[in-house]
């Protein structure tokens, strides 16, 4: 848009980018390789003995990776063949993304101090009235599970719950927390948002989630440094930044959702030997038209989205559906496994004001350290 397409083509310009090419040859692996996996799993000949014509068929998947201290993109993957199909699924598909993008609602309820991550809930069935309609949020499994703190309600993905929170802190007000964040379509509020009912990109989401992991530094992302001609530099790339959010929220989040990786829809990470200190959060939609996984540890950011291009439901061939932890999980995790082989371990930074207590599971009271509980992070006189 800037050169023209001549100049770019033909010009004999000098594109200087983001790309980390090991994580990026990680990525292309691990969307290879998950993929391949998904079509076994759903019962599909080999994609690369396929016809042709038949190719345009299978499952899709798309990948997008950021340094979060910069905004720096360092690997990106718009789908599985960019000959048979060469749409960009990471930056120009707006698809659903279902229990991920609980992250902003949650954040928001924290932030706004109307929750904490040892307030209690009731996992039960509820109906809400909107306007002159009803609407009565389903969990994934079917099932109710009574009381519970929203840490391990986060870490269960339990939708019921969910949509109390942002019954609380309102659907206008995630809203806003989201665009905040790094979110640039045009989301509506309304409570089913609460479940990720809106469409979004990989893109979007890998954005908003670094704000998360930068602790509340929202980073332009970006995937151009400089341009340049034999004659000058052409262009040279001013990264943009601001503080959205305070750290303290930010991290509280990033406890809990440490929680779904190692309590919840997320232990997949584990089994898979990803060992390294990170947070994630699955995402399911209705009818499995969407898998995504989004996580990151404090080096790296990456959302993983899958799913058909035509909106199909993924089945397997056991008749089962293809979820966030079957579908993008894998992809997400083996991507870590390379790009991050050779980096050294680093944990997450504990801001000033952060406090932590063990709480029973279900009540959320305190416990001591020899009773059976859950860990959570606690800003200094939150309750």
């Amino acid at each position: 848009e800037q050169f023209g397409r001549s100049a770019v083509m033909y010009g004999g310009l000098d594109l200087y980018t983001t790309l980390n090419s090991r994580y990026q040859l990680a990525a292309s692996q691990a969307v290879h390789d998950g993929l391949a996996e998904l079509d076994r799993m759903m019962g599909l000949e080999k994609y690369e003995d396929a016809k042709w014509s038949e190719q345009d068929k299978y499952p899709q998947a798309a990948l997008v990776a950021i340094d979060p201290r910069t905004g720096a993109v360092k690997a990106l993957v718009g789908g599985r063949d960019y000959r048979r199909a060469p749409f960009n699924r990471a930056l120009s598909n707006t698809r659903s993304p279902g229990s991920s993008f609980k992250i902003f609602t949650y954040l928001a309820a924290l932030d706004k101090g109307v929750v904490s991550p040892s307030t209690v809930l009731l996992d039960e069935p509820t109906q809400f009235k909107i306007y002159n309609q009803i609407w009565e949020p389903r969990n994934y499994d079917r099932k109710f599970l009574g009381p519970m703190t929203l840490k391990m309600a986060l870490a269960q993905s339990r939708n019921v719950i969910a949509a109390k929170v942002i019954e609380k802190v309102t659907p206008q007000v995630v809203v806003d927390y989201a665009v905040d964040l790094g979110i640039t379509s045009d989301i509506k509020p309304h409570m089913s948002l609460a479940l990720g009912a809106t469409g979004v990109a990989p893109w979007e989401m890998a954005s908003a989630t670094s704000t998360i992991a930068a602790q509340g530094v929202y980073h332009d992302p970006y995937m151009v440094r400089r341009v340049t001609s034999s004659e000058k530099n052409l262009f040279e790339y001013e990264r943009s930044s601001r503080r959205v959010l305070d750290p303290q929220s930010c991290y509280v989040l990033i406890d809990m959702l440490t929680g779904v990786i190692e309590l919840g829809t997320g232990k997949g990470v584990r089994s898979r030997s990803f060992f390294r200190p990170c947070a994630g959060k699955t995402g399911t939609t209705n009818d499995y038209r969407d898998a995504w996984f989004v996580g990151f540890t404090p080096d790296l950011v990456a959302a993983v989205w899958v799913g058909y291009d035509d909106n199909r439901e993924m089945r397997t061939k056991w008749g089962g559906g293809v979820a966030g932890s079957t579908g993008a999980l894998p992809i997400w995790t083996e991507f870590m496994k390379r790009a991050l082989k050779n980096s050294p371990y680093s944990e997450f930074a504990i801001p000033p004001g952060i406090e932590f207590i063990k709480i029973n599971a279900s009540t959320g009271e305190k416990v001591s350290v020899y009773d059976d509980g859950i860990r959570v992070a606690m800003r200094r006189g939150m309750q």
